[in-house]
Parts: structure tokens; sequence; C-alpha cells
């Protein structure tokens, strides 16, 4: 049985960058497939300086396996490896992903098993993400 959770502001879709995200759901995944909705955890944005909330998050994400967003930066990334939490960015439909993910789980394994964790780009226009400097 694992635990994913997703950055999202409507339980819909995934569409909260990691850093950004005040709502994490999580759904939990039994053996054989079966998608159960674990409910939503709240992490307040003004909760704490940047670096802070980082921590904060991955405290409070402490249980799960995978973290999907819609963005998440190098930073973040590293961050929730440390804690084996792998955070993919993944925007989209929660229940189709989630679906998918169910198909594909023992192939998306292996890669963070093998490769660790895709970096991707948080989006954003700064351009830290490129430059490897993004907090997030």
């Amino acid at each position: 049985m694992e635990r994913i959770a997703v950055a999202s502001s409507d339980g819909i879709n995934i569409d909260r960058h990691f850093g950004q995200a005040e709502n994490f759901y999580v759904y939990e995944i039994d053996d054989i497939g079966n998608i159960s909705n674990k409910g939503c955890r709240h992490l307040s944005l003004s909760e704490a300086a940047l670096s802070k909330r980082l921590e904060a998050a991955v405290e409070l994400l402490s249980d799960v396996s995978y973290v999907l967003c819609a963005q998440i930066g190098p930073h973040a990334i590293e961050t929730l490896a440390a804690s084996n939490i792998v955070g993919y960015a993944l925007p989209g439909d929660v229940q189709k992903t989630l679906q998918n993910y169910v198909k594909r789980r023992d192939l998306l394994k292996n890669l963070a098993k093998s490769s660790g964790p895709v970096i991707p780009s948080c989006g954003e226009r700064c351009g830290s993400c490129f430059a490897g400097r993004c907090g997030l």
C-alpha cells in the first residue's frame, strides 16, 4: 500500500506549484490498484519563512511516497528525496493521473530507483530553475 499527495486548489486538478500549494489531497493505493481518498492536508502559506515552509511541507507529507504537482523546483525535489518522497511535476486531472499511475507504477518505481527523481523546471519566468537557483 502506498500514499500519493497531489497539490491541488480544488481536489479535481493537479494545478499548484509545490512551493505555493496550501492543499495536498492524499490518496492511498492498495496492492491491487484500488484508489481511496484519505482527505486533504492544509499548509498555510503564511505559516513560516520559505525555508521553514518547505520543512513543514515535508513533515506534513512524511507518510507519502510521491507528491504530484503542476510545478516543482529542484530544491524541493531534493528536500523531498532526502525524506524518501519522490516529487513529480505532473499537472492534470487528479483521477485520470492516479489511474494512469496505477497502470504504470512499476515502471515509475523502477525509474525513480535507477535514475533518481526527475528535476523539471518550475516554469517560472525568472530563469532560476534553468540556472539551478530555484528555491522551490
